[in-house]
């Protein structure tokens, strides 16, 4: 996929099981990835297993959030939905977990192991802590997809460009050390130029996903 040219990433399944303690599991996704560059992405935190009630769901993730936020410096992307927010997690106040990327996932427009569908996907049930996202996980299990050989999770990235507006925007703006009013407006396109020439790469003031990698992977600014 780097090869190809594609911005790589992985992504720890979080289990909820008292026999796996977060940081075990965190550590042990750690060694197994191994070595990452600034131009992939930084590792994510799935969120979904359901065997905990919330309060220690909650608790689960939250350990294993700070455990992959120490190995990598920067806050973890965050798998999970507004149904797993609600369910799983009980709609508890999630605190700084929602400064993570988020990359939200389901309901699909289109059932399980249908043909994939590259076209329009609409937008995704975004939980509200966040307000916005980054990704979206908008078909499952999709056949075929050009370029696999086995079922594929198909999904979008966010764009940010001048004209946006919204948390991910103010995340970015945190982020680059200019004032966060959530407004992509001249002075944060020439900030996101400024970035990117500095960590070479195109200079258009989009945000896209080889940008958003290298943002992604800043410390999170002191509050």
């Amino acid at each position: 996929a780097k090869r190809a040219g594609l911005t790589v990433g992985a992504y720890l399944y979080l289990r909820m099981i008292d026999s796996q303690p977060p940081e075990d599991q965190a550590h042990a996704f750690a060694d197994h990835v191994g070595m990452l560059h600034a131009d992939d992405f930084i590792p994510a935190l799935d969120v979904e297993d359901d065997g905990f009630p919330p309060e220690k769901a909650l608790e689960w993730t939250r350990r294993a959030w700070q455990e992959l936020t120490q190995i990598w410096g920067a806050h973890p992307i965050v798998y999970t939905s507004d149904r797993v927010v609600k369910e799983v997690l009980g709609d508890l106040p999630l605190g700084p977990i929602t400064d993570s990327p988020l990359w939200v996932a389901k309901p699909w427009p289109w059932k399980v192991r249908t043909p994939a569908q590259l076209g329009y996907a609409g937008a995704p049930t975004v939980p509200a802590q966040w307000g916005d996202y980054w990704f979206y996980q908008y078909q499952g299990d999709a056949l075929p997809c050009p370029g696999f050989t086995a079922t594929v999770d198909i999904n979008r990235f966010n764009t940010a460009a001048r004209g946006s507006s919204g948390g991910r925007v103010s995340w970015v703006q945190r982020r680059l050390g200019i004032t966060a009013d959530g407004i992509f407006g001249p002075d944060t396109e020439n900030a996101v130029k400024a970035f990117q020439k500095a960590n070479h790469l195109v200079e258009d003031g989009i945000i896209g996903p080889k940008t958003a990698a290298r943002l992604f992977w800043l410390p999170p600014p002191r509050r």
